[in-house]
């Protein structure tokens, strides 16, 4: 997941994988989790509100309560707000964290992003983007066609992939179909680029050749599905193709303008659409040839096995979850939830050898890798800051902001292509991964300028400690960790940076604490100099545990030491800091807590 909690390792074994899956994620909605049961729309607008009332005077109290984004107002702060706070709170809430596991999955699979080939409207209008999440939030245990359906009248993908505003071909006009969307709706949302099995493993031909899946022309024809679709204009004032950052509605299905369709039959994949159909009919028959096509199980089901398990599954492991994915056991095709729950239960994901799979595995993106850290040191918000104007002030609002695009260079809705941040067929330049044919699609967003920006972020984030700020070094007698924020940002007239959030490492003092005075807390560290390598000792199996790392014993005893002999300060609160700065960055860092084995 995305992260996790002791209660919920407690109510996994209580209840066991499926009974788990079942009681805490596959539920819609459930009271007592607050602005979790909001869409991701309605919690955006809900957030506006509080922190720009002037623009946005609705007051959102419920679920139910319908909202509207202005058509005529844009701001980059919508966007600024969904992606550094909407995004992360929800993960945060801890509903159903396998729904929202599946649904940021989807979104690095069937990808929209701010940054798009159609220009930077999606900066402007954030939320349209945060109506395409509902979309992969709502369809994460639903059917994959619906899916497609709903995410191809998204008008974030039509913006994104430019088929808002397609017009048939015109020469006098010198109009024709835009390809953007069609091409990647076979090559990377559905089909693929070459033949494959049931397995996954690609069909050659006699020559022992890859078989393309469509061509060229495939391509031509199904853009021609896509002309005549433009954004909703509520205040019909508007002219289709011709785009105004403020004007139109980006929550609301994209809508048919049929003088700009062509209505022509269309081959595509061997089939033919009929003449003379409506638009969405033209849609529901292209998305009922992809469908039928046998591509789509073993590419897409192995595409979210690589999101959640192992990045190499074995033929048979892929195999299984496609035939879940063609038949859920009760005749019906695409069902994800069944997909999901294939790939969690199956035998090579729970079995202690992993059905023989020796390369069973896979490295975690670093946006998942930051939100589990997060999450497992009980992130909070301060309660000191606000919208104001351009800019985000210091005044009361408790929130977790957070930017990590600036940070590490990965945030959600920042993918720099439509092929994201890393591709399934990555394969780093090691002989280990070559000489094997393994793939390590995350891999690729572990470039050396990233993770040195990765570290620093984990290193200088856990300043931000209410231990040490409220009881090692609270010399001005701070009660609450808005306190000291306020005074830390007293007098400052400009933003105080982009992660407004702390941690809470009481925990991992408190170990260090017993272990050097007999089992007491006494939170002075004053006999730390003499028993650090106690201290240090204690707090890395204490980690070792809490972090699910399964630490080889030689490289525990090695850590330690070297901690111990690199952790020293002025006096022992500072080394106490210090042992808990240190560690907690190598370990955080490791392969021991980005890899899943």
């Amino acid at each position: 997941t995305l992260g996790f909690t002791n209660k919920d390792i407690d109510n996994l074994i209580k209840y066991g994988y499926e009974k788990w899956l079942d009681k805490y994620n596959f539920r819609q909605t459930r009271q007592g989790y607050k602005d979790a049961i909001f869409s991701y729309t309605k919690y955006l607008y809900k957030m506006m509100h509080e922190i720009y009332p002037q623009k946005y005077p609705q007051v959102i109290t419920k679920p139910t309560d319908e909202v509207t984004f202005p058509e005529n107002f844009t701001s980059v702060n919508i966007y600024k707000t969904l992606k550094k706070h909407v995004w992360w709170a929800k993960i945060f809430q801890g509903f159903a964290p396998v729904r929202l596991k599946t649904a940021y999955a989807l979104s690095n699979i069937i990808v929209v992003s701010a940054d798009s080939p159609a220009g930077n409207l999606l900066k402007w209008r954030g939320e349209a983007l945060a109506y395409y999440y509902d979309i992969l939030y709502k369809n994460a245990f639903g059917n994959y066609k619906d899916l497609l359906r709903d995410i191809t009248y998204s008008p974030a993908m039509a913006y994104y992939l430019t088929y808002a505003g397609s017009a048939k071909f015109d020469e006098a006009k010198g109009t024709s179909p835009d390809e953007n969307y069609a091409r990647e709706l076979m090559q990377l949302f559905t089909i693929g680029i070459n033949e494959l099995n049931l397995d996954g493993t690609p069909i050659l031909d006699n020559k022992g050749n890859f078989i393309p899946t469509y061509t060229q022309k495939d391509v031509v024809e199904a853009a021609k599905v896509f002309t005549g679709w433009w954004f909703v204009d509520e205040g019909n004032d508007g002219k289709y193709g011709k785009l105004k950052k403020n004007n139109y509605t980006y929550t609301k299905p994209i809508v048919f303008y049929p003088e700009y369709h062509d209505f022509s039959a269309k081959e595509i994949l061997g089939q033919t659409i009929p003449k003379g159909l409506s638009g969405s009919e033209d849609i529901e028959a292209l998305l009922n040839i992809l469908y039928s096509n046998k591509n789509i199980a073993p590419f897409i089901s192995k595409k979210l096995i690589q999101e959640f398990t192992t990045s190499n599954p074995s033929p048979e492991y892929v195999e299984r979850v496609a035939t879940v994915f063609n038949d859920n056991g009760e005749g019906v095709k695409g069902d994800l939830k069944a997909v999901v729950k294939a790939i969690l239960l199956d035998p090579e994901n729970l079995s202690e050898d992993h059905n023989g799979n020796s390369n069973f595995g896979k490295t975690n993106d670093l946006v998942t890798v930051f939100a589990q850290y997060l999450k497992m040191f009980n992130v909070k918000g301060y309660n000191y800051w606000s919208f104001n104007g351009n800019e985000m002030y210091y005044k009361t609002y408790g929130r977790v902001w957070i930017d990590t695009k600036s940070a590490f260079n990965q945030s959600p809705f920042d993918a720099p292509d439509v092929f994201n941040f890393y591709q399934p067929t990555f394969m780093p330049s090691s002989s280990d991964f070559r000489n094997n044919n393994l793939t390590a699609p995350q891999l690729q967003l572990y470039t050396p300028n990233n993770m040195i920006l990765f570290s620093n972020t984990i290193y200088n984030k856990i300043e931000s400690d209410v231990y040490a700020k409220l009881t090692l070094f609270n010399d001005n007698n701070y009660t609450s960790m808005d306190e000291w924020m306020q005074a830390k940002i007293r007098g400052k007239k400009k933003n105080i940076g982009n992660m407004f959030f702390y941690l809470d490492f009481t925990e991992e003092y408190n170990v260090m604490d017993k272990a050097i005075n007999g089992g007491e807390i006494k939170n002075n560290f004053d006999n730390l100099k003499d028993k650090k390598l106690i201290a240090v000792k204690a707090l890395i199996d204490h980690l070792d545990e809490k972090l699910g790392l399964s630490l080889p014993s030689d490289y525990k005893e090695n850590l330690a030491q070297s901690i111990a002999n690199n952790s020293s300060g002025g006096s022992g609160k500072w080394t106490a800091y210090k042992i808990i700065k240190n560690t907690i960055t190598i370990l955080v860092t490791s392969p021991y807590f980005t890899t899943i084995k």
